[in-house]
């Protein structure tokens, strides 16, 4: 019941079902401060893709202070809270939070994982990580770490993966701010949907101390996304340095807000540093990029990656620009070729596989030996030249050397050469069989 879990004061606290786990609507969970151990809710524990984790959109869930762990099929939830937002001193360290969507989407209010008071001594704020199959839907994450006075700590990561699926969300806060002196590091962020699209607003990662500007770094910015990613804007700016902003989407991408950056511009996206900039690296699939007015794969503000190195509306960059660390791709993808695997690799770690299913096999090194001039003798198509015969040659050796490298025993000749008639044969035994028209390269 209620009741009995939110006694459990120090233990770790785990609930299973091989079907769903459902928490009544209106039934607000919400345990004490405790620095006791976490929170775990696991339904499809059978792993057959049936079982969801579901509460109310309004209700909410608070650990106070502890880590949150729910693995499910498909999840949806309301409000989860792991932080704490402290009028006065010493606001505790917010638990991490996790959540699992095997087969299905993840759908939740906000996640609220930050440590702040009003006056001093914020701790650290908590991590968030979301894997879903499909969709990713939530309100605002909050990792951030702030306190009116003096004394923010580090903010925690934010980590969103939608494998097949998009992400739709809020503003994500993953900044430490002291609103007079010293603060912390800004949160990294990372989120990824390589089969669709990426909608966020703001993204604020920065590491301020507004009085005497002793705060660390900002946290780094990665966004990737196969389809349109959308933001207000980002902030990944620091009194130490700045953050690194990287962005790669097969098709727009689009900052439809600003903010006034520490250069002093009015600014979409800024990795400006006090004491040491970050840098900015997009990628768009457009071959056009506008930055200024009413974008169409561009941004309203300006571009900032450090005071004095800015791209400033209004322009529309037709080719690819490499300013200082601010680097801008058109007609880019961010998909990233598997890297090969050489014969030694593939013999000493067995199956040495490409994404098609087939090894991926480095070709042994050959030193070229020089050869006199070919004379080409044709007397019909079934006759050779010397260029074909060496060619052919040459390409048994390299069939050989294969077959030394795997421990292969066998006859790896190739024929010399083909006629025409005999090419042609096997152009149309091919075509027949794979209903496909193939050719000779």
């Amino acid at each position: 019941s209620k009741g009995v879990l939110e006694g459990l004061a120090d233990a770790d606290i785990i609930l299973q079902a091989s079907d769903n786990i459902t928490i009544q609507p209106t039934v607000n969970l919400n345990f004490t401060t405790s620095p006791g151990g976490s929170l775990t809710f696991t339904a499809d524990l059978d792993g057959d893709g049936v079982g969801s984790f579901e509460m109310q959109v309004t209700d909410q869930l608070n650990t106070g202070g502890r880590d949150l762990i729910i693995s499910a099929a498909d999840i949806s939830v309301g409000q989860l809270i792991t932080g704490e937002s402290r009028i006065g001193n010493t606001a505790y360290a917010a638990g991490d939070i996790t959540l699992t969507a095997s087969t299905g989407s993840v759908s939740t209010t906000n996640l609220v994982a930050y440590s702040e008071a009003t006056l001093n001594s914020a701790n650290t704020g908590g991590e968030v990580t979301i894997t879903a199959a499909q969709d990713i839907s939530i309100g605002n994450i909050l990792t951030n770490s702030f306190v009116g006075n003096n004394n923010a700590a580090n903010a925690g990561s934010v980590v969103l993966t939608a494998t097949s699926g998009n992400i739709t969300m809020g503003r994500i806060d993953a900044f430490s701010q002291a609103a007079d002196n010293n603060a912390g590091n800004g949160g990294d962020v990372f989120l990824t949907a390589p089969n669709g699209q990426i909608s966020v607003e703001e993204i604020r990662t920065f590491a301020l101390a507004q009085n005497n500007n002793n705060a660390d770094d900002a946290g780094n910015v990665t966004l990737s996304a196969g389809g349109n990613i959308t933001v207000q804007y980002i902030n990944a700016e620091a009194d130490e340095d700045g953050g690194i902003i990287s962005i790669a989407t097969n098709q727009q991408f689009n900052a439809i807000g600003a903010f006034n950056a520490l250069s002093g511009d009015l600014a979409s996206v800024s990795s400006a540093g006090r004491d040491d900039d970050g840098s900015v690296t997009l990628r768009t699939g457009n071959n056009s990029f506008q930055i200024g007015g009413l974008p169409n794969n561009g941004t309203v503000g300006g571009i900032v990656a450090g005071v004095g190195n800015v791209l400033l509306p209004t322009q529309t960059l037709i080719e690819d620009v490499t300013q200082g660390n601010l680097q801008i791709t058109l007609g880019a993808s961010p998909v990233t070729p598997p890297p090969s695997v050489s014969v030694d690799d593939a013999v000493n770690n067995g199956d040495a596989m490409d994404n098609s299913g087939g090894a991926v096999f480095a070709a042994p090194q050959t030193t070229p030996t020089e050869s006199s001039e070919l004379s080409a003798v044709i007397v019909d198509g079934a006759q050779q030249t010397d260029t074909v015969k060496q060619l052919a040659a040459l390409e048994n050796n390299f069939s050989a050397q294969f077959a030394d490298q795997l421990g292969l025993s066998g006859d790896y000749d190739v024929p010399l050469a083909f006629s025409l008639e005999q090419m042609q044969r096997v152009l149309k035994t091919a075509e027949a069989q794979l209903q496909i028209r193939p050719s000779l390269v």
